[in-house]
């Protein structure tokens, strides 16, 4: 029996001391778990005293003390769900999402934010909650204990009620829906605002909620016109994915028309860099850099790489959707596995001057799409090309002998210089970095520019 199973059962045998260390080992937890949920409302402090009164209440009939902090988690969030559904007496109105919330055991907010690599992005995401519906507010909480190490995958499900996969299946919508609402939060800021985004507000009330955000966020059918311009992600993982989910930027899930990627950079992501699958309408991709996808940057244990980390990736799904994509101008350095992947796509995709340079596995993997690539550049990945027996190439590296990175304009001793430009601060009009890095002169791969 562990220490932890012995304070349990000393509690249940009526032990007073044993019982207030178990209270306030537990108190923390709890009100970081309410607080978050219920978004600093009046009444957190009603909430959790009652969380803790059930669970003096109830920890004599609890059989598995190895199992006390997911049951006293599986309570809080009871408790949660019965104030929102109004079983409570008191109902003021919420306030406003505070920037920190108070926290009895610690700064949870700034340690689980900084574990997360959100630290400078904390306003952000404060605003973008409240876009979620109850359900994944709920989840979200305690999504973040998990983060910090407060819970585990199975405590989580225990609080769900759910068995593990379907928890990691929740918690993989749910940040999808929470990169979505972090989306609308910078476009709602965006100056000028997008003018179809202006016109879709017109009849919004100024109140967040999960609804406008479907109404206003892109999925699903009806998709178009789109443009995703001169912005980076970076930095996006999940612990309990081990290396599985946090992709840069994904526009997936959907169909339409007209919709453009741009000078956008996806960088240090647990996943790939840039992710189109599923998404089954052909998108433009030019002039984007994707670098350092998939490498285990937060010394998460049990990291899980294999088949992620791809600079992009153009297919997925089950089964994959089929989309010829227009492929032009972009590059791929240093991610774990592939440059550029097909991802299963069926679609006639059509790269053209593209760079694929020092990534893990192959440069261009595109055994499924019956291809067109053209001008394209492969040099120091693991293979240049993976090609399936329909794919038509003309003019790349491969077909015109051996390359080395001696074809680009970048001497050895500029290199480094180059490189680090190319991951520098972008120019004062937002537009990508100025850099020779990877350019080779002679018409062949990424122009490394806008223009």
């Amino acid at each position: 029996m562990t220490q932890g199973e012995a304070l349990v059962r000393a509690a249940q045998g009526g032990d007073e001391r044993a019982l207030e260390e178990l209270l306030a080992a537990h108190l923390p937890l709890v009100y970081n778990v309410v607080a978050r949920a219920l978004r600093g409302h009046a009444d957190v402090d009603d909430v959790v005293q009652e969380t803790m009164i059930q669970v003096v209440r109830g920890l004599p009939g609890l059989r598995e003390p190895d199992r006390l902090r997911s049951w006293v988690v599986a309570i809080a969030f009871r408790q949660v769900q019965l104030h929102r559904r109004g079983i409570v007496r008191h109902h003021p109105p919420a306030r406003e999402v505070p920037e920190e919330l108070p926290d009895p055991g610690g700064d949870f907010v700034e340690r689980s934010l900084t574990g997360l690599l959100l630290t400078g992005q904390r306003r952000e995401l404060a605003e973008a909650t409240v876009w979620l519906d109850d359900g994944d507010r709920h989840l979200l909480a305690l999504w973040w204990q998990e983060a910090t190490g407060q819970l585990s995958r199975a405590d989580l499900a225990a609080a769900l009620g759910v068995k593990a996969n379907h928890a990691a299946v929740r918690v993989q919508r749910m940040r999808s829906q929470l990169d979505a609402a972090r989306g609308l939060v910078r476009a709602l800021r965006a100056t000028p605002r997008c003018p179809d985004l202006a016109e879709a507000l017109e009849s919004w009330d100024g109140a967040p909620g999960a609804l406008w955000r479907k109404r206003l966020t892109l999925r699903d059918p009806g998709t178009t016109g789109n443009q995703v311009l001169d912005s980076d992600f970076f930095n996006n993982h999940d612990p309990a994915g081990h290396g599985e989910s946090g992709v840069g930027l994904a526009v997936k899930f959907g169909a339409g028309e007209g919709n453009v990627v741009r000078g956008n950079r996806a960088f240090d992501n647990a996943d790939d860099g840039f992710d189109f699958g599923d998404f089954a309408s052909p998108v433009t991709v030019e002039h984007n850099w994707a670098y350092g996808n998939g490498v285990n940057r937060w010394n998460v244990e049990g990291w899980r790489s294999n088949g992620n980390g791809n600079g992009f990736t153009f297919g997925g799904g089950s089964p994959p959707a089929g989309a010829g994509h227009t492929v032009r101008h972009n590059a791929a350095w240093d991610n774990v596995h592939h440059g550029f992947a097909d991802g299963g796509n069926p679609g006639e995709l059509r790269l053209s001057n593209n760079t694929a340079f020092r990534n893990g596995a192959v440069g261009f993997a595109m055994p499924a799409t019956p291809a067109t690539l053209r001008s394209n550049v492969s040099i120091g990945n693991d293979r240049s090309v993976a090609m399936g027996s329909a794919a038509h190439t003309s003019r790349n590296t491969w077909d015109e002998g051996s390359w080395t990175a001696a074809m680009f304009r970048s001497a050895d001793a500029d290199a480094d210089a180059d490189a680090a430009a190319a991951q520098g601060a972008r120019r004062p009009d937002g537009t990508l970095p100025a850099t020779d890095f990877l350019t080779t002169g002679n018409g062949m791969g990424a122009s490394m520019s806008e223009s």
